[in-house]
């Protein structure tokens, strides 16, 4: 199944009930950056949301912009899921952590972002993922050339299982029509 997802970046909560309040007219879901928001009211924007949330706190390292510690951002993501999140987006290099978030309502997105090229071996990553425990996977890599595309659309054609692949860049654009 597909969904169409707008990622919401703002700068508070009020900001963010708005931008929602907009988004739900054509959009299925949301991606709420908290990363790049000042301040945020995290039960207040669960519990008003007109659409079910991607919470994303993403760390410099994945190309966001949280400023506190990595206990900080774990514990947002873990209050997100104890709160019922719809989805809870948690890097892969934090997959120790996926046994402390609470899966009873909310399901787990694990990402991996590669800013300069395509990793190789996609489907190989996306695996590894998966049988660690994510319910989804998301894999975004830097399309330099046209053919960069083609590992992600094997990914999405082939996966065996929910998956969200991306090719940044201008060679890539396509593909977040696909992903």
């Amino acid at each position: 199944m597909t969904l169409l997802a707008v990622s919401i970046a703002a700068p508070d909560t009020d900001s963010a009930l708005a931008a929602l309040q907009r988004a739900a007219d054509g959009a299925d879901l949301a991606e709420l950056r908290l990363d790049l928001m000042h301040e945020f009211d995290l039960p207040r924007l669960l519990q008003t949301s007109p659409l079910p949330l991607v919470v994303t706190c993403r760390p410099p390292r994945e190309g966001g912009r949280w400023q506190g510690s990595e206990e900080d951002r774990l514990d947002v993501l873990r209050a997100a899921a104890d709160l019922g999140a719809a989805y809870v987006d948690l890097e892969w290099d934090a997959l120790a952590e996926l046994a402390s978030l609470n899966r009873q309502h909310s399901r787990v997105i694990v990402s991996r972002h590669d800013f300069t090229r395509m990793p190789a071996a996609l489907s190989g990553q996306a695996e590894v993922l998966w049988t660690a425990g994510a319910d989804i996977v998301k894999l975004v890599g830097y399309a330099n050339w046209l053919a960069d595309v083609v590992p992600v659309l094997e990914l999405l054609r082939n996966a065996p299982g929910p998956t969200v692949a991306i090719a940044m860049g201008a060679c890539g654009l396509a593909t977040r029509l696909l992903a």
